[in-house]
């Protein structure tokens, strides 16, 4: 292992693939932790300094009229601390070691407090830096922090400290989420005069009767609020993580999060207050005041939604509109790349040799596909047929097509430019080797293959020169036997080994024969019951149609591949070429007799008698 420092992992800077996170939201909600942060470590400070200085105002800061404890003071800013070192996922160094002993610190005095409310303990914790607190705030258990205090210092405290390791848990959203619903319930509890939900029932000795409730040590409005704000800050300290991501993100979803959460929170809170304020003032009747505020609730609520509804809708519309803005331009490119493909990976067959008839059929799987196929006619009697398949489908399987082709066709012209007599054509187990040696780089790279099926047919001495580089088989109907030969190579596909030597044999050809060259297109087609069309059908269908012309064979393989699948289309690109062989050898000779004829006269009269017998003959 080296000593070298490990990366610092980038903010994740979108929230799902094809939704990314709102840049402009993004920068509010790492301003609003900065914020919510450096509030709490100014409100505890001046608190502290009222503390150190005597300073009646400030002591009381975060407790409304009664005197802050200087525990709670001490937490809250070590929160903000902690927080204010944390915006950075990654903390490093001091930083991180300044959170992890704030958010430490911060935690044991919730934990500790705690304690002194389970245990009946006094542990003097607000007498550790100010002596006089205790002749100020007093011994009782009423005037420590209050328990909801406590136990969201200590839950924000230990969410701190989770989050200095892992920023992205969901653990520390968990605990945000509990500290700010105790901070709200405490301040509904103010607001609507609901003691109980800003403190707890005290026990003993300490309680005093001040009206039909006992007293009980309760969280001051100040301290709900600043509480719920470090919970909000932490939660948007992580914007991409959680539940924040979806507030985050440029999507509908998050749109409506943005506009009905705050007001799913803020309106029934006011038309809440509302109520019970016409209940107190007795300014209309109880009945009719709660009529009033739920018929006005109802208005607010169902405005809010008509108004998402609304902004829903325009953003699918506009979606709708882009979506058949996109589909128009992709069917022009995928037009024009079709064209382009027919052009390219696709040659036309040679018509009116004299001595072989050629057809090719392509059905494409998704109108552009991988498959391609070429005649290179070098004379009459010397014709090579090249048919490829490339792993995959749609634009990047025809351009990897294209591409393997061009390889091809630079390498066969190399290797007559460098070779020593122009008129004698290469191997074709030369050009397979030389074009894979180009690309198969490329397409290593890629992690695709292409198999290619190379035949050259030399009818001057009846044989077939065969290369097959990991493709199908392909089907020799032997004319003189009335039967099909499978023809196979052992060679690799290209793009498999730049170093690999390829191998060719040779077969014997004649005139009759017929040569089927097809894609795993055909014969991998299923029917209903996953069954393949296979190669044994192919075989008898080839047998059975022998004696058709090339150009209506392919149709005839077609239709048997459509009814046996049931439909039209097929899950892979088909490709065939058919070739069948015609006489191609000059007429037999006719019995005739040598002839040398010499200078001499008198060969005149066998030259007459030589003449007047093939007259005779052609008779």
């Amino acid at each position: 292992m080296n000593g070298t420092k490990a990366p610092e992992r980038p903010e994740r800077a979108g929230v799902h693939a094809g939704i990314t996170a709102n840049p402009r939201i993004i920068w509010w909600l790492h301003a609003v932790s900065r914020a919510t942060s450096g509030l709490a470590i100014i409100v505890g400070l001046l608190a502290l300094l009222g503390w150190a200085f005597d300073i009646g105002l400030l002591k009381s800061i975060l407790a409304g009229q009664d005197m802050t404890p200087p525990s709670t003071a001490i937490a809250i800013s070590f929160i903000g601390i902690a927080l204010w070192q944390l915006q950075t996922e990654q903390p490093r160094g001091i930083r991180l070691r300044v959170a992890q002993v704030c958010a430490l610190v911060a935690a044991m005095i919730g934990l500790l407090t705690l304690s002194e409310y389970m245990f009946g303990w006094d542990l003097g914790i607000d007498q550790f830096l100010f002596a006089d607190s205790r002749s100020t705030i007093g011994p009782s258990i009423l005037d420590r922090m209050a328990p909801g205090t406590a136990m969201s210092i200590f839950l924000l405290g230990g969410a701190a400290l989770i989050l200095c390791k892992h920023p992205d848990h969901w653990s520390t959203q968990v605990l945000a989420l509990a500290v700010a619903w105790i901070a709200f319930l405490a301040c509904l509890g103010h607001l609507y005069g609901a003691e109980l939900l800003y403190g707890v029932v005290c026990i003993g000795e300490d309680c005093e009767v001040t009206s039909n409730l006992p007293r009980y040590a309760a969280m001051a409005l100040p301290t709900a609020i600043m509480l719920g704000l470090q919970a909000l800050g932490l939660l948007a300290s992580r914007p991409n993580y959680g539940l924040m991501e979806i507030i985050s993100s440029d999507s509908a979803g998050g749109l409506v999060a943005r506009r009905v959460l705050p007001a799913a929170i803020a309106i029934p809170t006011a038309f809440g207050w509302l109520n019970v304020f016409l209940q107190e003032t007795a300014f209309v009747q109880p009945n009719l005041g709660g009529a009033l505020v739920t018929g006005v609730d109802i208005i607010a609520v169902g405005g809010l939604l008509w108004w998402s509804a609304r902004s829903l809708f325009q953003i699918d519309m506009q979606r709708r509109l882009t979506e058949r803005e996109l589909a128009t331009v992709r069917e022009r490119e995928i037009e024009i790349g079709f064209r382009i493909q027919r052009t390219l990976l696709f040659d036309y067959p040679p018509r009116d040799l004299p001595w072989a008839c050629f057809a090719a059929l392509t059905i494409p799987s998704e109108r552009i596909d991988g498959d391609f196929f070429d005649f290179l006619v070098h004379t009459e009697r010397h014709i090579d047929v090249v048919l490829g398949d490339v792993m995959g489908k749609g634009v990047p399987a025809a351009l990897l097509g294209a591409a393997t082709k061009t390889h091809l066709l630079r390498a066969f012209s190399h290797l007559i430019a460098v070779g020593d007599d122009r008129t004698v054509l290469p191997e074709p187990r030369d050009i397979i080797t030389l074009a894979n040696s180009h690309i198969a780089k490329e397409l290593i790279e890629l992690e695709s293959f292409v198999t290619v099926c190379y035949a050259r047919f030399d009818l001057e001495r009846d044989r077939l020169l065969f290369v097959d580089c990991g493709h199908t088989h392909t089907i020799h109907f032997q004319q003189r036997t009335g039967t099909c030969v499978l023809l196979q190579g052992d060679n690799l596909p290209l793009g498999v080994n730049a170093r690999e030597i390829y191998n060719q044999f040779e077969t014997q050809i004649a005139p009759g024969d017929m040569l089927v060259f097809y894609s795993d297109g055909l014969t991998e087609a299923r029917n209903r019951n996953g069954e393949f069309f296979g190669v044994d059908r192919l075989v008898d269908l080839v047998q059975s149609h022998a004696d058709l012309d090339p150009e209506e064979l392919p149709k005839r393989l077609r239709a048997a591949a459509e009814a046996f699948t049931g439909s039209a289309s097929f899950t892979d690109d088909l490709t065939c070429v058919a070739v069948k062989l015609k006489e191609h050898r000059l007429p037999g000779p006719l019995k005739r007799d040598e002839l040398t004829i010499s200078s001499d006269l008198k060969e005149l009269a066998t030259v007459r008698d030589f003449v007047q017998k093939i007259a005779k003959g052609g008779d």
